[in-house]
């Protein structure tokens, strides 16, 4: 065996960011309307418009929006 730090591949990185990215973009969503308001809302139109489309989604999505104080009719 190796003592040797194990690299990552260029495609391994890009799939860790990807997923990085695919978790922080909705989870951003809650902090940054709570802290900016709705100044920001257009930032978040496609997290809106998918909840609004999936029903799974929107139910994680508005639950968790919930959680910062965000309450949609």
């Amino acid at each position: 065996m190796s003592d040797e730090p194990r690299k990552w591949s260029r495609k391994g990185t890009l799939w860790a960011a990807i997923a990085v990215l695919v978790l922080a973009y909705p989870l951003s969503a809650g902090p940054i309307l709570w802290y900016m308001d709705a100044r920001f809302y257009s930032l978040y139109e496609p997290l809106f418009w998918m909840a609004e489309h999936s029903r799974i989604f929107g139910t994680a999505f508005f639950w968790y929006m919930s959680l910062w104080g965000h309450h949609f009719a």
